[in-house]
């Protein structure tokens, strides 16, 4: 018994232990599998287990493919471009339907000329002076001045003779030129007193010193950018937020975040249209300001009362394309997969030429990564790096820009997602974003309300007539009524007409259709009357002609008869008369002999005679 005891005991012992290990190994393996969705790089929420976060996608290497569920029932194939920094493409990522719609709310609302970014506009209005003198200066009268008028200005303000060339490079290096258009409009112009100083030093520069290399090098890129934009608010591209839902999805992003992002901002370029590398957003501490500009109302103003000064901050880029250029009109990343990212890297030597690879018009094709437009395709990737889970440093390989577009015209639309530095600062933000959604919701709602509750009254007013109201209302029901008997009377009578009509009809078709039989069979008669009386007649006329037939034979033979009587007849006489004769001449020749007899001769001659005649009236 005590062997068997200890035997029992091992085994619930080893039973005990193999459980264990069961359970160790299943929580570790959920472990890792759990860890292996959430991606090391970045954590799906926040270290501090706080209600925002954000993701990043692992590229794993350039080729990988994963396929996403982003709606119920669709999967979207994501294939990785480029691992520094993160590059995907989504094919058909938007309907045929979403690209037009979206294409023709931009046209609706009104395209503008884009605008680089670089120093803010002046916040107050340009004075009346400023006015005065563009006017002066702007020869041409077409609301800019061109480099000859900006040439004249300088000549007569400041005293110094620049050509077009060294206009243009001052223009560029001072940043007046805010859209790179070549050109300045009143609001550009009014900048001239706050750069002057830095134009000094320029321009001691320019005379001092041959035009540099580089200045050559801007002034044959030409402008930064070529392209109309505008921009549109979510319900009019998205009213049912299935677009923004599929946003969400993708980039894996708290909602929240994805929802309180800047609206969706269009770009239309024509031919030759373009917008050389530049990045989305820009640095911690860009110009020693830290403040992002989407929070910038939560921070107060700066002691004189002006706006704090603020910097573009953008966590991610999804963008999309609404049509496919006929030529040209990729979108370059110049230094992506680049071992090291330096300013001198953006140029190298080619058969002892130097290239710009920021400049898109002449180099685009000499980028590491260019991705061909394809309608409905979506471009994401990461402008920041991920740092404890939240928002890092530039990543300076998401330089990137728009080729130019050879033939044909570009539409693109971008979705930036705006993640502030600061958590608490974000938090905020969302949380206000998230506060004035629901009021505008709430106040939709109440709107909504408030209509079905007026029309609710109004229906109800009608149903349930003011006393003064209730003799009319019961005169017009009885009225109502009356009229309602009334035309079910005619209506009923109506219907009787209908009927005995249909009886009359069917009466006066079923007479017309017996007449008609008896007319046909009255006809039928008549013509077999007819046939009868017809083959009488031919009976008729033919025993006619056979009784004319007969009587005519008849006649033929009593005149047969006759002549043949006749004949014999006369033939009698001639027998007679010579007989007669015969006789006579035998008498006369006996008297000559015998004269005494001559009395019985004469006698005998009187009865012969006679008795001739006797016979020849019985014929």
């Amino acid at each position: 018994m005590s062997m068997r005891s200890a035997l029992y005991q091992s085994s619930r012992r080893l039973t005990g232990v193999f459980l264990l290990l069961q359970v160790l190994i299943f929580t570790i393996s959920g472990h890792v599998r759990v860890s292996s969705e959430q991606n090391d790089v970045s954590n799906h929420k926040d270290h501090r287990n706080s209600e925002l976060w954000i993701y990043e996608h692992d590229p794993v290497k350039v080729g990988h493919v994963q396929h996403l569920e982003l709606e119920p029932g669709k999967v979207h194939r994501m294939e990785t471009m480029a691992v520094k920094p993160p590059v995907f493409v989504i094919p058909d990522f938007l309907t045929e339907e979403e690209c037009e719609r979206i294409k023709h709310r931009a046209r609706d609302t009104g395209l503008s000329n884009s605008k680089t970014r670089r120093k803010k506009i002046l916040t107050t209005p340009p004075s009346k002076e400023v006015n005065e003198t563009f006017t002066e200066f702007d020869t041409d009268r077409d609301g800019t001045l061109n480099l000859d008028e900006v040439g004249a200005f300088i000549l007569s303000e400041y005293n110094i003779s620049l050509d077009t060339d060294e206009v243009q490079f001052v223009m560029t290096q001072t940043s007046i030129d805010l859209d790179s258009g070549g050109s300045l409009d009143v609001e550009e112009f009014s900048q001239f007193p706050v750069v002057e100083n830095f134009m000094f030093r320029i321009v001691r520069a320019l005379k001092s010193l041959p035009m540099p290399a580089f200045v050559q090098k801007k002034l044959r890129r030409g402008k930064d950018r070529t392209s109309e934009t505008v921009r549109l608010e979510h319900d009019l591209y998205d009213p049912d937020s299935s677009l923004r839902n599929r946003l969400a999805a993708l980039t894996r992003v708290h909602p929240d975040i994805v929802y309180s992002s800047e609206t969706l901002h269009v770009v239309h370029y024509n031919s030759s249209g373009h917008y050389h590398a530049h990045h989305d957003s820009q640095p911690t501490h860009y110009n020693n300001v830290s403040v992002c500009e989407h929070v910038g109302h939560l921070h107060p103003n700066q002691s004189d009362g002006s706006p704090p000064k603020t910097r573009i901050c953008r966590f991610l880029t999804v963008l999309y394309y609404l049509n496919e250029p006929e030529q040209g009109g990729q979108t370059a990343f110049p230094m992506a997969d680049n071992d090291t990212y330096t300013q001198e890297g953006f140029t190298y030597e080619f058969n002892k030429k130097q290239r710009d690879l920021t400049d898109l018009t002449n180099h685009c094709l000499d980028a590491n990564l260019v991705v061909k437009a394809k309608k409905g395709m979506a471009v994401m990737w990461y402008n920041h790096y991920v740092e404890d889970g939240w928002i890092g440093e530039l990543n300076n390989f998401s330089l990137h820009g728009g080729c130019e577009v050879h033939t044909g015209e570009k539409w693109i639309a971008n979705h930036w997602i705006n993640v502030e530095h600061n958590y608490d600062m974000q938090k905020a933000y969302v949380a206000d974003k998230v506060r004035w959604r629901t009021h505008e919701k709430q106040t939709l709602q109440q709107q909504q309300q408030q209509q079905q509750q007026t029309i609710t009254k109004k229906n109800n007013n009608s149903d349930e007539p003011h006393p003064q109201q209730r003799t009319t209302t019961k005169n017009n029901n009885n009225n109502e009524e009356q009229q309602q008997h009334q035309q079910q009377r005619t209506t009923t009578k109506n219907n009787n007409n209908d009927e005995e009509q249909q009886q009359h009809q069917q009466r006066t078709t079923t007479k017309k259709n017996n007449n008609n039989n008896e007319e046909q069979q009255q006809q039928h008669q008549q013509r077999t009357t007819t046939k009868k009386n017809n083959n009488n007649e031919e009976q008729q006329h033919q025993q006619r002609t056979t009784t004319k037939k007969n009587n005519n034979n008849e006649e033929q033979q009593q005149q047969h008869q006759q002549r043949t009587t006749t004949k014999k007849n006369n033939n009698n006489e001639e027998q007679q008369q010579q007989h007669q004769q015969r006789t006579i001449s035998k008498n006369n020749n006996e008297e000559q002999q015998h004269p005494t007899k001559k009395p019985i001769r004469k006698i005998q001659s009187d009865w012969s005679y006679s008795a001739s005649m006797a016979t020849h009236d019985e014929l």
